[in-house]
């Protein structure tokens, strides 16, 4: 969970013209969180970062519909931490759960 603050810091994403989003863009996006918080990881010298970043993306992506990860993707862009973002804090408890699956592996 310590990486999930950080990691939607660095992702662009662009909304059409038309103000939806292209299955391309949110693709990019979710798999931007995951690369994210691996990046962040290795930064930090965790060497579980890839475990728990995988775990964190399979709880993301099966939380959320495409139409909260594209919600979450417009709010990162237009500056709103992702720690702040209501359908992501509402998987903290599970996505810390990742860590605990984690050490004990």
């Amino acid at each position: 969970m310590k990486y999930a603050v950080l990691f939607a810091l660095s992702v662009t994403f662009s909304v059409s013209a038309r103000g939806s989003v292209t299955s391309e863009q949110l693709e990019a996006f979710k798999s931007s969180i995951k690369q994210g918080c691996i990046a962040r990881g290795i930064e930090r010298q965790d060497n579980h970062a890839v475990a728990f970043c995988s775990c964190m993306d399979k709880v993301l992506r099966s939380a959320l519909s495409d139409a909260e990860f594209a919600g979450i993707a417009e709010q990162v862009a237009a500056g709103k931490p992702i720690s702040q973002i209501t359908s992501f804090k509402a998987l903290i408890p599970e996505i810390a759960r990742c860590k605990e699956v984690d050490s004990k592996a």
